[in-house]
């Protein structure tokens, strides 16, 4: 989506539109896979993870779903390359300085929220509304705990 905004013609073609369409597929056919007991053994693994426990990711039962979008991601990557400038922490500019200006080193802190009984609706609501889509409960709970 971000590249036809910005109008990189890789994503702007009937090829890239029928990758997309084969990677949709790809997901729904790893979806239909799962049982209910996997997707509550996968529930229960991200809620492990989010608190901060050790969990080996290759066992979750979702694992062909996240397969199918690692591969879409390295794929939009190839087509945003010499499109979009990427930076990291470890960036430098043409004389060797270091383009990231004396940021912080990145820190993930995880934080505990107590959310009172009309957010906690809402969450429910808004997963209710949006088919339980983990996605979105996942961005929304992280955008909830900044």
């Amino acid at each position: 989506m971000l590249g036809r905004l910005i109008g990189i013609p890789a994503f702007r073609s009937i090829v890239a539109d029928e990758q997309d369409h084969a990677d949709l597929t790809m997901v729904r056919k790893e979806q239909k896979k799962l049982t209910g007991k996997d997707r509550m053994k996968s529930r229960d693994m991200q809620s492990r993870l989010l608190a901060g426990e050790q969990v080996d990711m290759n066992q979750d039962p979702r694992i062909g779903i996240r397969n199918v979008l690692l591969m879409q991601v390295s794929r939009m990557r190839q087509l945003f390359d010499g499109q979009v400038i990427r930076r990291s922490h470890d960036s430098v500019d043409n004389e060797g300085h270091s383009v990231m200006g004396g940021l912080l080193p990145l820190e993930n802190l995880i934080v505990p929220i107590v959310l009172s009984q009309a957010e906690q609706n809402s969450v429910h609501a808004h997963a209710e509304t949006l088919g339980k889509s983990y996605v979105f409960l996942f961005i929304l709970l992280t955008y909830m705990a900044v």
